[in-house]
């Protein structure tokens, strides 16, 4: 399974967690291989219209970092925006499900209000796009 982001993407294997991180102006892209063993646990936070959300893997022995960290930068993290929300929420409960042993059983609704986000951001920004078309054909 795989969720791509703004800073990447993160597939779910077997065996492992592949993080694909995209680096800029010009220098390599950034491949990180992770085995489902040595996970240890998972830092997400859900996006919203006005900030960027994240997946982050804990490696055992590794420590956490603070909330007030930069995940776009974090080498163990992806970010993601409210449109593909609902694909890193898949990843985030197939990697719970592969740490712990057991299923997870996502929040309804935590689910339906995200679905709701989606839609509202994408509404607000076709609103946007039409206003400034608007505005340039009456000019």
């Amino acid at each position: 399974m795989i969720a791509k982001g703004d800073s990447g993407s993160i597939e779910v294997t077997a065996e492992a967690v592949l993080i694909h991180r995209r680096k800029i102006l010009g220098s390599s892209d950034d491949l990180r291989a992770v085995k489902i063993g040595d996970m240890s646990g998972l830092e997400f936070r859900r996006a919203s219209v006005f900030e960027s959300g994240y997946i982050k893997l804990i490696i055992s022995g590794g420590g956490s970092s603070s909330d007030f960290s930069n995940k776009s930068h974090d080498r163990n993290a992806v970010t993601f925006s409210v449109v593909n929300q609902l694909e890193f929420l898949k990843v985030r409960a197939l990697l719970i499900e592969k740490i712990t042993g057991s299923p997870f059983v996502e929040n309804d609704k935590e689910d339906t209000q995200a679905q709701i986000t989606a839609i509202i951001a994408g509404g607000l920004t076709l609103m946007i796009a039409i206003w400034m078309l608007s505005t340039m054909l009456s000019n």
